[in-house]
């Protein structure tokens, strides 16, 4: 059995660092996560990259809101996604829609300008109507990877899904389970034939300055991500 590998979401350096002392597999960067994470500055990226040395998805999102894109902030994520490329990304996570489906000419842009980055289908996956025959589609669209909770908010909740998702890949794309994932469920999801998990492991912290908005400040928490990564190792 091939080991698991766990997937860290960050948005600093310091979320990273401590998912590397930590154990996990890999990082995938985004700012603010408030708002279902944008594309994060390129200095962070490339501080990860060195400071981390693990692999290091980047998140391409020019906006919050949904996950349908125009020219303009089209125009904006390829610049980013040739600038993360470049300096080292392993992946890129993306996806776009359009009436409920997979929008491919703005997916098949982005993969025309990320060089040897993998392709990274997000969450928007799990917005389409039909899930199982997108499949098929991202594969020929030559991604690498879907992160999905199988539709509902966590993947414990979709874990039918994610089990028949998994069937239907059949190796040529990977699964990846995301929406709540700790070290208390990782056993029941892994049982569906999942190879990799994404998790976010947060808690909140003291910010020593002023907050500005409603949002209590949060951090990968070493703890929760050790304790995860303790499960999938016991496991595989």
């Amino acid at each position: 059995m091939s080991r698991v590998l766990v997937e860290i979401a960050v948005t600093g350096l310091p979320d990273g660092l401590a998912a590397a002392r930590a154990g996990a597999d890999r990082l995938e960067v985004s700012s603010a996560l408030s708002v279902g994470g944008v594309s994060p500055s390129l200095g962070l990226v490339k501080s990860l990259i060195r400071e981390t040395g693990l692999p290091v998805v980047v998140l391409l999102r020019a906006r919050p809101g949904g996950f349908e894109t125009d020219r303009d902030d089209l125009r904006v994520m390829l610049a980013d996604a040739e600038a993360y490329a470049a300096a080292g990304a392993e992946g890129l996570a993306f996806g776009f829609t359009r009436d409920g489906g997979i929008d491919h000419k703005a997916c098949a842009a982005v993969r025309k300008v990320m060089g040897q980055a993998k392709a990274v289908f997000h969450r928007a996956f799990d917005r389409l109507v039909e899930p199982f025959s997108a499949l098929d589609e991202l594969v020929d669209l030559g991604f690498h990877r879907v992160l999905t909770s199988g539709g509902p908010p966590t993947a414990l909740q979709g874990i039918d899904t994610l089990r028949r998702l998994v069937e239907k890949a059949a190796g040529r794309v990977d699964i990846v389970a995301a929406g709540g994932v700790r070290a208390g469920n990782a056993q029941a999801l892994l049982a569906t034939g999942l190879k990799q998990l994404h998790a976010s492991c947060k808690a909140p912290f003291e910010s020593a300055g002023s907050l500005v908005g409603q949002e209590d400040p949060e951090r990968v928490d070493l703890g929760q991500v050790e304790g995860l990564v303790r499960v999938v190792w016991e496991i595989s």
